[in-house]
């Protein structure tokens, strides 16, 4: 006859504060690797939970103010360049056609250019660009919306842990909070064809007024 037999209250307390130191060693790693991603530290032991909490108050503020008036990015790379569009002072991207790229003409200032920025469209006209350099300011949620022209690349900043693909067809939104100035590789992560070692770019996260200075210098090249 099979019995049953119940477990004493005193394992069941020992297991009940195993569990608990477990959760929480779990919770403490993750919130170690969570921090090390956005400080873009290799040393997780020199991560405290004031990083932790710092970036947990600038998400909640990116949350309440909906994300809007901060920095918005598309990034379209191709084989084997990346771009890096800006609005202008409108605050509004001009349309773009894949039909209107234009590789030949790979100037900041080309219309259509390698975007296929639509000349006729009046929005487009002070949209600012910038080949194999993203600029950012500090402390400020950034919208970066990822493209692809030819084959699947992939967006990935060792420093900051923050890595996703861009699949050609779709409009890949993401966005990240940069919590430290500094310059950091962007580097490709899928191989993306023979000359997959020059997909290579770099993030500078500046200062308020370094990013508004940097985007005044763009707008009058």
């Amino acid at each position: 006859m099979n019995r049953h037999v119940s477990p004493s209250s005193s394992t069941i307390r020992i297991l009940g504060i195993y569990g608990l130191r477990c959760q929480r060693r779990r919770q403490l790693n993750s919130e170690k690797r969570f921090a090390a991603r956005i400080t873009g530290r290799h040393d997780r032991s020199a991560v405290t939970r004031d990083d932790v909490v710092r970036n947990a108050q600038a998400q909640a503020r990116a949350v309440a103010r909906g994300l809007g008036g901060d920095p918005r990015i598309k990034n379209a790379r191709q084989q084997f360049v990346w771009n890096f569009r800006y609005p202008g002072a409108d605050g509004k991207f001009g349309g773009s056609r894949p039909e209107l790229y234009n590789d030949e003409d790979n100037a900041a200032t080309a219309r259509p250019g390698p975007l296929g920025i639509d000349p006729k469209d009046p929005l487009g006209l002070d949209d600012l660009v910038s080949v194999g350099l993203m600029v950012v300011p500090v402390n400020r949620p950034v919208k970066l919306i990822l493209r692809a022209k030819d084959v699947t690349h992939s967006f990935f900043v060792p420093a900051l842990r923050f890595k996703q693909d861009a699949v050609p067809g779709l409009r890949i939104n993401v966005h990240f909070t940069p919590i430290r100035e500094g310059r950091y590789e962007i580097a490709c992560a899928e191989l993306c064809g023979i000359s997959h070692h020059r997909m290579r770019a770099f993030l500078e996260v500046r200062s308020q007024s370094e990013f508004e200075k940097w985007l005044q210098e763009k707008a009058s090249q």
